[in-house]
């Protein structure tokens, strides 16, 4: 049993937290696929040298950036390509170590856990919720633009979970993922519910993922989420909804 996670790196040498890595590059059962997404710094040096002793991490190199998107739907579609006969999963998590090594194996365990229930599920996506007891901090700003996001989705989007943006998630490995990988997303920012749009519109039933709870996450300096692309957001948000109408009167004209 075994999954492939993916990582898009862009311009992330000043983050790059060695010991990190080599702890998640550690977890049992996991293959890596890093991308390095056309970065002007020294992050393929960094990608390189890292790659070199670890069997499990393997390389993709864009010559050019084409943002996180198309990065992790290439990475992932690299991952199909594999033809890795154990491979159950294939998911993606952020490059810049907000997600705690603890957390990261602990979701996991859980999507191998809920793929073998009877009912199984499509995919494992976590969420970011500061609940009592847990260690989750974001800043006010990242917090609000995120409940924006969740609000304006959930409009139109009933079967959304709550935190469509926490980059950590985690696919069956399946014809229907792959099939929604097929072309390249249309938003940057909202890919995770583009996939999400792609898979209700082509399936008879509707995705089935169990959102998981973070114990710990915490914003990392250097984020690339600014006032500035809030508007880029609010345009893929409306693409988003439109796109969902449509499919919801296409269904119903069927």
């Amino acid at each position: 049993m075994s999954l492939t996670m993916i990582v898009p790196f862009f311009n992330e040498s000043k983050r790059w937290r060695e010991e990190y890595w080599n702890a998640a590059t550690s977890l049992q059962d996991i293959r890596w696929i890093f991308v390095n997404d056309g970065s002007s710094d020294d992050t393929q040096a960094l990608l390189d040298k890292f790659s070199s002793g670890h069997l499990n991490v393997r390389l993709i190199h864009l010559a050019k950036n084409v943002g996180k998107a198309e990065a992790v739907r290439l990475g992932m579609l690299n991952a199909f390509d594999e033809s890795t006969p154990d491979l159950r999963g294939i998911g993606f998590v952020d490059a810049d170590g907000a997600f705690e090594i603890g957390d990261i194996n602990r979701v996991v365990q859980i999507f191998n856990s809920k793929l073998d229930e009877q009912a199984g599920v499509d995919a494992v996506w976590t969420a970011r919720i500061a609940l009592a007891g847990r260690n989750v901090t974001r800043s006010s700003f990242r917090h609000y633009v995120g409940r924006f996001i969740a609000t304006i989705i959930g409009l139109n989007f009933s079967e959304a979970p709550y935190d469509t943006q926490s980059g950590f998630k985690i696919f069956e490995a399946s014809q229907n993922l792959k099939h929604c990988l097929s072309s390249p997303f249309k938003t940057r920012w909202l890919f995770d519910v583009e996939i999400l749009l792609r898979w209700n519109s082509q399936n008879s039933e509707l995705m089935k993922i169990w959102e998981e709870p973070l114990l710990a996450w915490n914003d990392v300096a250097g984020s690339k989420v600014t006032l500035l692309q809030t508007t880029r957001i609010v345009k893929e948000l409306i693409f988003i909804n439109k796109s969902k109408k449509l499919t919801s009167q296409s269904k119903k004209a069927s």
